[in-house]
C-alpha cells in the first residue's frame, strides 16, 4: 500500500489560524487529501468567509502547481486489497475518478489471469512506445528506465488519464499477448470481470430526461451505427454499462476509451445534479426565460429574496445591461420607477454583475455553456443568436426556438463570448482563438478581392474562399467547422476595411473625405515632383488657417491613405503621378528573391548594395531613392515576397516577426562552425543582407552569445571546438620547442591546416586565439618592433629594438601610411569621375594614406570650389553637381527668404535642415539625380560670399551683413543668452534651450567654459560679463 505523503510544512507556514482550523476540521491529514480538496465546496464550508477561502484557493493552486497528484487508487503498482481498500477511502473526495469497481480501477497486469500470475522476470524487456507518450510519461512520473511491468502495473484511468495515443495502449496489450504465449494476437482471460450496473446509480429520477448529449462518438453502443448522433437523450446514454461496452466493442482501446468517456459524463451529470439542488432544475434548461430567472435566484445567497421591489428591478438592470433592444434608460428614470436614487440604483448593479459574472455561480450554467460551445466552433467560433436558437431548436426537438434577446442576456455573463448587441443581426463570438481573426482566412478573402479579381465576393463566396485557404495550409481546426456561419464573412469585413452591401464584400469602403484629407490630396496633386509632410502642412495652413492642425498629424494621414506614396526622407507623392517602370521594379523583385533563396535568410535590406545596382537606372526612369523603389515595390506586388517595413523585404515562407539583423549575423557565425573574421561578416552584412554601409558597425556591437578575439568573432557553442584544437597544436609542441626557438610563424606552419580548420589564417592570429584561452602556456617569440623618437626639429632618431608586447597584438605601422600624400589633383580628379558621393574612409582606402597625417583633412577637402561635404562622412566632387551661379542665385535667394521668417520667429541665424524640409519642392535640380541633404546645402551656400557658416554642425548659417553682427557660433550663444535668458542662466537651461532651437552643444564648449571673455562662469551658471560689471 502506498503510505500518504505527509502535508509539506511550507505550505502551512504563512496560513492564518483560521484557515488551518478549517482545514483541521475537514481532516485534511495528508496530500493527497489537500489535492482532493473540492474548492468549489469551500464556501459552503462554516467559518469559511471571503478572506479565508479566497486563502485557501491560493494554497490550492499552489499545489497543484507544485505537486504531481498521483492518487493512491491510481497508482497502485499491484492491484492488491490494500490499493482497493486506500481507493474506496480517496474517490468521493476524487471527482476524477471512477467507482471503485469501474475496471478503469484495475492495472492491466491484474486484468488478466495469465499476466497476474506471471512474474515481473516473464515480462519483455521493452516495449516500443512513440516518442510522444514518453513525454506523455514523463510528465505523469513514469521514466523510460522503468521496467514494462511497472508501466502495467498503473491503473487503467492512470494511463489513459496520462494521455497516451492508442498505438501506445496496443503496444502494451501486445506486451500482454506476448507474456500470455497465446497464438496470434489473442488475449489472456480476463481476470476482472465487468460490471453490469448503472454508472448513475443514486441519481435523481427524471434529472437526465430533459438533457441531451451532443456528437456522441460511440454510435456502435447505441444498437446503430449510420444514424446521426448530433444529439442523443441523456437517459438513453445513461443506459450503457461497462460489460454492454466490453461485449459490445470487445476488449480493446476503443472500449476502454468509451468507459473513460461515459465516466466523463457522468462527472458533467454530478455536476448538474448539484446545480439541480441549488435550484436550477433540468427542466429550466427547457425555457431560457426560466433559466435566467432560476440563475438570478441562486445567485442570490446574501440579498433578501422576499424583497420582491429589489428582484423586479435586478430583473429590469439584467435585461437593460445586457439586452440588444435596450433604449438607454438611465440610473435617473430607474430610481424614479422604482422610488430609490441613481446611486442605490448604481450600487444594486455593480453588486449584480459582480454575482453573475462570478465563476463559481457561472458553473451552474455549465449544460449551456457546453452546448452552446460546440454550436460556436462548428461555425468558426462565430454565430448570429438566430443561428445558435435554431441549432438549439434541432438538436433538442423543441417546438419553437428560444428568445434571442435571452440567450444573448445569458452569454453575456460568460466571460468565454462577446456579444454585438449593436449589430444587425445579432452576433456573438467566442473569445478564445478560432477562426475569427486568423490571419490565413483575411488574406485569402482579401487576395481575392484584390485585381484582377471582381472586387466583390459574396457572403458564401468569401467562405469559399476561407474553406479552400483553409485547406491549402492544412488547418487542424478545420475538422471541427461542420459550416461557416456568415457572420464570420461580417467580422472579416470589419478586420480587412471592406464594404458591406446586399449580402457581399466590396473592396473598398466609400468614405466621406475630411477636409484634411481633401486639401492634402489637392497639395500633393500640385506637386509633381513630391513634396515634404512639413511643407505639405504649412501649405495647408495658409489655404485652411480656419483648421487646425500640426505636422503630425499630416504625416499620419499621407501615410494611412493609398493614394500617398512614400518618395523620399519624409516626402510624399501622389499615386496619379507615379510612372512606374514595372519591367525594371521585377527585375530588381526577381534579383531580391533569387537572394532571398540562395542565402537561405528570411529578410534582406532594400537600401544597400542591392540598391546601389540599380541605382543609375532607377534615377534614370524617375525613381529617386531606395525608399521611391520600395514603394514601387510595394505597389506592383511579388509572390514570394512581403514589403510590410521599410526598408526590409521578407520572403513569403517566413513566419513570426521579422528577426532582428543582430540575430541574422549570429545564426551566420554559429554556421561557420569556426572563428569569422570581421571582413566575412562585413561582406555577410554588406553583400546579402544589404545593410547600408553607414548602419554596418551599429549591428556588431548587440550580436549575442559572441566572443570578440582580435579581428575575428567567434560562437560561444563552438568555444569547445577551437579550444579542442588549439589544445592539440600545444600538446604537439615537443619539450625542447618551448623556448627560445619558437616563433609563431613556425608554429603556424607546423600546424597550418588545423588553424585553417578554425579560421586561424596568420601567425598573429594564432597568438591573439592562445592568449585569449592559454595565456602563458606557450612563449612565442614574435616579430621585433623597432621605436623612433621624433627629435624637435623633425630628425628621426633610432633609439634601439624591443620585443612586441605579449599582450596584446601590436603591428608596425604600414609603409603606405609613412609615405608622402598623392598629389590633391588626383584626388579631384578620381572623385569627379566617380560621378557620385565617396565615404571618406573609402576615399583613404583607395589612395592608401592615413587621413591623420599631414593635414589631410584640409590638404583634400579644404577648398570647397572643389570638394563639398554631401553627408557628415561623406563627400562628392562640385562638378558632378552641375552646379552654376544660376543655380548659387536661387538657393541664396531661397535662404533669404528662410531667414525673414526665422526673423519674424526671434531666430537671427538660418538652418539648412528646415529650408530642406520646408523649402524642398524650390531647390534647383542637382545632376545625376543626386538629391538634396542639409551637409550639401549648407556647403554650397557658405561656399558663396554672402552667408557664414556658424559651429561645425554643418546646418547653422546667418548673412554676412547680418544686423547683430554675428559672425561666429560664441556671438550667437552670447546673443541668446542676453535676448532669451536676460544674461544669466543655469548651464543646464541654457544647453536645453539651444537644443530645442536646434543649436547642439557640448558642456566642453568654449563659450560655457568661460573661456569667452564676454561671459563668467558661477558654479554651474553662465553670467553676462557686462552684469558683473554693472553696465
Amino acid at each position: 500500500m502506498t503510505e500518504p505523503a505527509p502535508v509539506p510544512p511550507h505550505l502551512f507556514k504563512n496560513l492564518s489560524t483560521r484557515a488551518r482550523n478549517v482545514l483541521i476540521n475537514l481532516k485534511v491529514e495528508s496530500h493527497q487529501d489537500l489535492i482532493a480538496l473540492s474548492e468549489r465546496g469551500l464556501p459552503k464550508i462554516r467559518w469559511c468567509g471571503t478572506k479565508t477561502t479566497a486563502e485557501l484557493t491560493r494554497l490550492l493552486e499552489g499545489v497543484r502547481l507544485d505537486y504531481v497528484p498521483m492518487h493512491s487508487s491510481l497508482a497502485q503498482p499491484s492491484g492488491c486489497a490494500e490499493g482497493a481498500a486506500a481507493s474506496e477511502a480517496s474517490a468521493p473526495r476524487m471527482a476524477a475518478v471512477p467507482s471503485k469497481w469501474s475496471i478503469l480501477n484495475s492495472t492491466l497486469a491484474g486484468l488478466f489471469t495469465d499476466a497476474a500470475s506471471s512474474s515481473q522476470y516473464a515480462w519483455p524487456e521493452t516495449i516500443k512506445l512513440p516518442p510522444a507518450d514518453l513525454v506523455r510519461l514523463r510528465a505523469a512520473g513514469i521514466f523510460p528506465e522503468d521496467t514494462p511491468y511497472l508501466l502495467c502495473s498503473f491503473t487503467i484511468e492512470y494511463l489513459l488519464e496520462a494521455g497516451l495515443s492508442d498505438a501506445a495502449l496496443s503496444a502494451l496489450l501486445h506486451a500482454i499477448t506476448r507474456v500470455s504465449q497465446l497464438p496470434g494476437d489473442a488475449l489472456p482471460t480476463l481476470a476482472v470481470k465487468p460490471q453490469d450496473r448503472s454508472l448513475y446509480a443514486g441519481f435523481p429520477e427524471g434529472l437526465l430526461d430533459p438533457l441531451i448529449v451532443p456528437d456522441f462518438p460511440f454510435p456502435a453502443l447505441l444498437g446503430f451505427v449510420d444514424a446521426p448522433t448530433s444529439a442523443v437523450a441523456w437517459n438513453v446514454v445513461a443506459k450503457i454499462t461497462e460489460r454492454s461496452v466490453i461485449k459490445t466493442l470487445g476488449f480493446s482501446v476503443t472500449a476502454l476509451r468509451a468507459i473513460q468517456y461515459l465516466w466523463g459524463l457522468q462527472r458533467r451529470a454530478g455536476a448538474i445534479a448539484e446545480s439541480a439542488a441549488a435550484g436550477i432544475p433540468t427542466d429550466s434548461y427547457l425555457d431560457f426565460d426560466l433559466l435566467l430567472d432560476r440563475y438570478l435566484q441562486v445567485t442570490r445567497k446574501d440579498v433578501d429574496r422576499d424583497n420582491s421591489k429589489r428582484s423586479d428591478l435586478e430583473h429590469r438592470l439584467v435585461r437593460e445591461h445586457n439586452s440588444p433592444h435596450h433604449h438607454n434608460v438611465s440610473l435617473q428614470e430607474l430610481g424614479k420607477d422604482f422610488g430609490v436614487s441613481s446611486e442605490r440604483v448604481r450600487q444594486i448593479e455593480v453588486k449584480l454583475l459582480r454575482r453573475l459574472n462570478n465563476d463559481a455561480n457561472l458553473k451552474h450554467l455549465d449544460y449551456l455553456w457546453h452546448l452552446l460551445d460546440r454550436l460556436m466552433i462548428t461555425g468558426g467560433g462565430t454565430r448570429y443568436a438566430y443561428e445558435l436558437c435554431l441549432s438549439l431548436q434541432a438538436m433538442n426537438g423543441w417546438s419553437s426556438p428560444p428568445s434571442e434577446e435571452t440567450l444573448a442576456v445569458l452569454m453575456g455573463f460568460s466571460p468565454k463570448y462577446r456579444v454585438a448587441t449593436k449589430s444587425s443581426p445579432l452576433r456573438m463570438t467566442l473569445t478564445a482563438p478560432c477562426c475569427v481573426g486568423c490571419e490565413i482566412a483575411d488574406a485569402a478573402v482579401f487576395e481575392a478581392l484584390t485585381p484582377p479579381g471582381n472586387g466583390s465576393l459574396s457572403f458564401h463566396q468569401a467562405l469559399d474562399v476561407v474553406r479552400s485557404a483553409c485547406h491549402k495550409e492544412q488547418c487542424p481546426g478545420l475538422r471541427n467547422i461542420a459550416s461557416f456561419s456568415l457572420s464570420l464573412a461580417e467580422l472579416i469585413a470589419d478586420s480587412q476595411n471592406l464594404l458591406i452591401q446586399d449580402q457581399a464584400l466590396h473592396l473598398e469602403r466609400p468614405q466621406t473625405k475630411s477636409i484634411l484629407e481633401d486639401g492634402l490630396e489637392a497639395i500633393l496633386l500640385s506637386a509633381p515632383d513630391g513634396m515634404h509632410f512639413k511643407e505639405a502642412c504649412r501649405m495647408f495652413k495658409l489655404l485652411h488657417p480656419e483648421t487646425s492642425v500640426t505636422a503630425r498629424s499630416v504625416h499620419r494621414q499621407l501615410t494611412n491613405h493609398r493614394w500617398a506614396v512614400l518618395w523620399g526622407p519624409g516626402t510624399f507623392k501622389h499615386r496619379s503621378l507615379l510612372s512606374i517602370p514595372t519591367l525594371l521594379i521585377n527585375e530588381i523583385m526577381g534579383s531580391l528573391a533569387a537572394v532571398l533563396d540562395l542565402s537561405g535568410v528570411p529578410c534582406i535590406c532594400a537600401n544597400g548594395i542591392h540598391y546601389d545596382r540599380y541605382a543609375d537606372r532607377l534615377r534614370s526612369e524617375g525613381v529617386p531613392n531606395s525608399r521611391a523603389l520600395y514603394s514601387c515595390m510595394k505597389i506592383v506586388g511579388s509572390p514570394a515576397m512581403s514589403f510590410e517595413e521599410l526598408p526590409y523585404v521578407l520572403g513569403k515562407d517566413h513566419a513570426g516577426p521579422r528577426p532582428k539583423i543582430a540575430m541574422l549575423l549570429e545564426q551566420f557565425i554559429a554556421k561557420a562552425h569556426r572563428a569569422v573574421s570581421h571582413e566575412e561578416v562585413k561582406g555577410f552584412e554588406l553583400g546579402i543582407l544589404g545593410i547600408p554601409i553607414p548602419q554596418a558597425s551599429c549591428h556588431l556591437k548587440h550580436i549575442p552569445n559572441i566572443l570578440q578575439i582580435g579581428d575575428f568573432l567567434l560562437h560561444i557553442d563552438h568555444v569547445p571546438i577551437v579550444t579542442g584544437q588549439l589544445r592539440r597544436i600545444i600538446d604537439a609542441i615537443p619539450s625542447g620547442e618551448d623556448g627560445a626557438g619558437l616563433t609563431e610563424a613556425a608554429l603556424y606552419r607546423a600546424h597550418q591546416n588545423a588553424c585553417r580548420n578554425i579560421g586561424i589564417i596568420r601567425p598573429s592570429d594564432l597568438f591573439c586565439f592562445m592568449e585569449q584561452f592559454f595565456p602563458g602556456t606557450v612563449k612565442l617569440h614574435r616579430k621585433p618592433i623597432r621605436r623612433y623618437q621624433v627629435t624637435k626639429h623633425g630628425a628621426v632618431t633610432d633609439v634601439g629594438v624591443e620585443d612586441a608586447p605579449k599582450s596584446a597584438l601590436a603591428t608596425a605601422e604600414s609603409p603606405a601610411s609613412r609615405t608622402s600624400a598623392p598629389p590633391v589633383e588626383w584626388v579631384y580628379a578620381y572623385l569627379e569621375d566617380l560621378e557620385k558621393p565617396c565615404l571618406t574612409k573609402h576615399l583613404f582606402e583607395a589612395f592608401r594614406t592615413n587621413p591623420l597625417h599631414n593635414n589631410i583633412y584640409q590638404l583634400w577637402l579644404g577648398k570647397t570650389h572643389k570638394v563639398l561635404w554631401y553627408t557628415r562622412d561623406c563627400v562628392i566632387a562640385r562638378k558632378v553637381l552641375g552646379w552654376d551661379d544660376e543655380k548659387q542665385y536661387a538657393i541664396e535667394t531661397l535662404a533669404l527668404m528662410h531667414l525673414e521668417q526665422a526673423a519674424g520667429l526671434g531666430k537671427p541665424y538660418g538652418s539648412c535642415r528646415a529650408i530642406l524640409t520646408d523649402h524642398s519642392g524650390q531647390l534647383p535640380e542637382l545632376a545625376h539625380g543626386l538629391a538634396w541633404t542639409p551637409v550639401l546645402l549648407h556647403g554650397l551656400l557658405v561656399s558663396g560670399s554672402n552667408f557664414v557658416h556658424i559651429g561645425r554642425q554643418k546646418d547653422l548659417f546667418v548673412s554676412v551683413d547680418n544686423p547683430h553682427g554675428i559672425q561666429t557660433l560664441n556671438d550667437l550663444l552670447y546673443r541668446t543668452l542676453l535676448t532669451g535668458h536676460g544674461g544669466c542662466a543655469p548651464k543646464k537651461e541654457f544647453m536645453a534651450a539651444c537644443e530645442k532651437k536646434g543649436i547642439s552643444l557640448a558642456p566642453s564648449a568654449l563659450f560655457l567654459t568661460g573661456k569667452d571673455p564676454r561671459v563668467v562662469i558661477d558654479g554651474d551658471v553662465i553670467r553676462a560679463a557686462e552684469l558683473e560689471a554693472g553696465i
